[in-house]
């Protein structure tokens, strides 16, 4: 992932997600004020609010009037005269800041009923407005309207000269202090008005483009991209989730209708265009985002379906002012690299990060080059936010990861996820330089990292001696290959969050419940064989594949406990017998003498040897007298109360 903070809260998960909570508690705000139009309401869009007439039925208290996706709240003094100008200020809750709908359709800010808003002079274009005492005036009479049934904003406009809006002068979005009047209604966000506080929840997607739905209120109606950023309402968008935040897909509604859903005007594939529709819920309307850049005041991000699999951009070619919509393969250049001013991260955003050589830096990370299709090496890059440079443990068009069968993950880019990071021909020996290849669901394209949460290794599958390596050095270029696995700076990989929520399980030194810090070991292997002892473990900072262990589930059913530093070794057990010891040999499949099934014994698990017969259960047992390698394993009568007996990991259980 590539989240990326402003300095001062680099790494940050609390940081980065505070942009989600705050998103989140907008929208309990909004809550109770959206409209079920008379299309089927979807779970999680919110509804819009008519802000005056709502206030008209708290008249003591009085509603804010926000000015659009500021946090800006049309405002007067706490002690009003008349003449006093109006302005937009940070909501403080003060009964200047709070307005009332009163007789004759006039608008009276709750700090003194007695004074209206008011066109001085009944001179309204270009008007500033102020508020003067109540005298029935024509030019103390206000309307809303708003753009459909189902919208979070309106209108305000003079009944007089209904051809002006109540509008926010000079910046967009406006500064605390700026005044309000009266400019021609162009539906412009200067002139969107709401009752709750939509600053965070509701804004534009764009960047080079800006993603527009050119008839906001019309289903059916083509999304576009337009080179040039406007003011106008229907380049504003707001979000909502199809069940609980941050825990669904997100749906991406217009501003002005939210009863519609930007969604695929046919199935997912390269090229399918977005349009409006009415909200359904499916996954032709959900989508996410993979955010590259975030921090407290925006997040640029690719927005991508809720697989993956294709991004949300402008067609590549067309007019050079407006083009349609489309999905297409994910680069990282101006047509798919979005602002993004509304929430739409989901669980499976997550599945998406970067690796980064090294364990404290984020400057250079692994990235697909040439012309990115299968065969193409992979070397450390700058950090340019590209696509390639962007891995996920998802095979495409899974709703949720999913790992390989021994806790290993394959690596695809997002780029083109159909590829995944490989060991060209599965060969196994020092220089050999990765590459994408076509997924095959092969060992040559599975990996497995040594520890949870820390930087750490990423080693070859297919042989645990290997580990992938930034071989010439941690800088622009080097390029990613297979070498002996040392513990070195450029064998560690650092990814922007904690690898805990990807699929594949880190390795976990076996260990028994009696000596909880030791770890079991495979020594003085051969090509027939080896050693297993349990000895002191030397820690995650001398961590060694010969320290872990994978299970495999053979057809037969049960357990092979296999060496990870060598995969051709499984534990094995010469004799069913009380006191045999047990050693590392070649795998024979379908063998009982490798074969373990799983106990209980209190929290923990009992090895059963499969061999043994029902009424002689053995079980795998630390031995009391410590050899060359350590302490033996030897099989023992199984009794759950025996510590020596009780283990933990590996970790992948099946």
């Amino acid at each position: 992932m590539i989240w990326r903070l402003p300095a001062a809260n680099a790494g940050s998960l609390t940081a980065a997600r505070s942009v989600a909570a705050r998103s989140v508690a907008v929208r309990a705000i909004v809550a109770g004020c959206l409209i079920a139009g008379s299309a089927a309401a979807v779970p999680g869009v919110l509804p819009a609010s008519t802000a005056l007439a709502g206030a008209a039925a708290a008249a003591s208290a009085g509603t804010p009037l926000y000015a659009f996706n500021s946090g800006l709240a049309l405002t007067v003094s706490v002690r009003p005269r008349p003449g006093a100008w109006v302005r937009v200020e940070p909501y403080r809750g003060s009964a200047g800041q709070r307005w009332v709908v009163g007789k004759y359709q006039t608008l009276r800010p709750a700090a003194d009923q007695n004074l209206c808003l008011n066109v001085p002079g009944g001179r309204y274009r270009g008007a500033k407005l102020q508020l003067q005492t109540c005298g029935r005036l024509a030019s103390e009479r206000f309307a809303t309207s708003a753009p459909s049934a189902h919208t979070t904003v309106e209108f305000v406009r003079p009944v007089a000269r209904a051809r002006f809006c109540l509008t926010s002068l000079g910046d967009q979005p406006p500064a605390a202090g700026e005044r309000v009047g009266l400019v021609g209604c162009y539906d412009l966000i200067t002139q969107a008005w709401s009752a709750t506080n939509l600053a965070d929840l509701a804004g534009v997607i764009g960047n080079a483009w800006n993603m527009q739905a050119l008839q906001p209120t019309k289903a059916g109606s083509a999304i576009t991209g337009a080179s040039v950023g406007t003011l106008n309402l229907n380049q504003s968008w707001i979000s909502s989730y199809t069940g609980g935040a941050e825990t669904s897909p997100v749906l991406l509604h217009p501003v002005t209708d939210t009863a519609l859903c930007a969604a695929l005007a046919s199935p997912e594939a390269d090229r399918a265009r977005l349009i409006l529709s009415r909200c359904h819920g499916r996954a032709s309307g959900q989508f996410m985002t993979i955010p590259l850049i975030i921090d407290s005041a925006y997040t640029f991000s690719f927005i991508t379906t809720t697989d993956g699999a294709f991004c949300v951009q402008p067609k590549p070619s067309g007019r050079a002012a407006t083009r349609p919509i489309i999905l297409g393969r994910c680069v990282g250049n101006n047509r798919d690299f979005w602002y993004v001013g509304t929430d739409m991260l989901t669980p499976t955003s997550e599945q998406y990060q970067e690796f980064y050589a090294g364990a404290n830096s984020l400057q250079y990370s692994m990235r697909v080059v040439g012309s990115g299709g299968p065969g193409s090496p992979v070397v450390l890059s700058n950090d340019n936010q590209a696509a390639a440079q962007v891995w996920t443990d998802m095979v495409p068009g899974a709703a949720k990861p999913t790992a390989n069968p021994d806790g290993s993950i394959s690596l695809r880019p997002l780029s083109n996820e159909s590829l995944c990071l490989a060991v060209p021909g599965g060969d196994y020996s020092a220089g050999v330089r990765l590459t994408v290849q076509t997924c095959d669901g092969h060992v040559d394209q599975e990996f497995v990292r040594a520890l949870e949460f820390a930087p750490t290794d990423l080693v070859a599958a297919g042989d645990g001696r290997f580990c992938v390596t930034a071989a010439g050095g941690i800088g622009a270029g080097s390029a990613i290959e297979l070498q002996p696995c040392a513990q070195q700076a450029d064998q560690t990989w650092s990814a922007f969050f904690a690898w805990y929520g990807w699929a594949g399980q880190p390795l976990t030194a076996t260990s028994s419940a009696a000596y909880p810090d030791d770890a079991l070991i495979l020594s003085g292997a051969t090509a027939t064989g080896g050693q297993v002892a349990v000895a002191a473990s030397p820690g995650p900072a001398a961590w060694a594949t010969s320290q872990d262990w994978l299970q495999v589930a053979p057809s037969g059913g049960g357990i092979e406990i296999q060496s990870f530093y060598d995969r051709s070794l499984c534990l094995d057990a010469p004799a069913d017998t009380a006191g045999t010891q047990l050693t590392a040999a070649p795998c024979v499949a379908g063998s009982t003498a490798q074969t373990f099934l799983h106990g209980v014994a209190a929290s923990n698990l009992l090895w059963e040897l499969q061999a043994t017969a029902r009424t002689t259960k053995m079980c795998v047992a630390v031995g009391a007298v410590s050899g060359s390698a350590g302490l033996p394993l030897e099989l023992e009568p199984c009794s759950a109360s025996q510590a020596n007996e009780a283990w933990f990991g590996p970790m992948y259980q099946l």
